[in-house]
């Protein structure tokens, strides 16, 4: 019994060891994989989006896909204070960087040179999960002295 085996594994090595090696599917499997940051950054003008250029973002998004601008926080949330961000002025919209929806709203905030951090994927402790997040990075808040 050990000797058929024996037989049978030798032949499926030689089987292996004959069969020819296509030089691009070699390529492909030594190449190094591409890996994509996990954030886009718009620096723009440097300055927080107003309260009137966000209203009309809001107009012109609804109008555009027939629905509100997804937005997951606009200014200090309770997520951002646990991260410890201060978010004032700035806010987050729950889309997709890569979506059409995300691709729109990333194009109308470079026409005007609004600051934009795209993330593609969650960041621990910077994002957690796909979103657009408006306006310059969130600076970190003074920590609370204990007397």
């Amino acid at each position: 019994m050990t000797g058929r085996l024996l037989v049978a594994a030798a032949m499926i090595l030689a089987f292996i060891a004959a069969a020819p090696v296509d030089a691009a599917a070699r390529k492909k499997r030594c190449a190094p994989r591409r890996v994509e940051p996990p954030a886009v950054v718009y620096r723009g003008s440097g300055h927080l989006i107003s309260s009137r250029q966000l209203a009309r973002l809001e107009r012109e998004y609804a109008a555009r896909w027939a629905r509100p601008m997804p937005i997951t926080a606009r200014g200090m949330s309770k997520t951002h204070r646990l991260l410890g961000f201060d978010h004032a002025g700035r806010v987050d919209v729950g889309l997709r960087p890569a979506s059409a929806e995300g691709a729109w709203l990333r194009l109308w905030l470079r026409k005007r040179a609004i600051p934009y951090i795209a993330f593609r994927r969650a960041v621990q402790g910077q994002a957690t999960g796909p979103h657009i997040h408006i306006g310059p990075g969130s600076g970190r808040l003074a920590k609370e002295v204990a007397e």
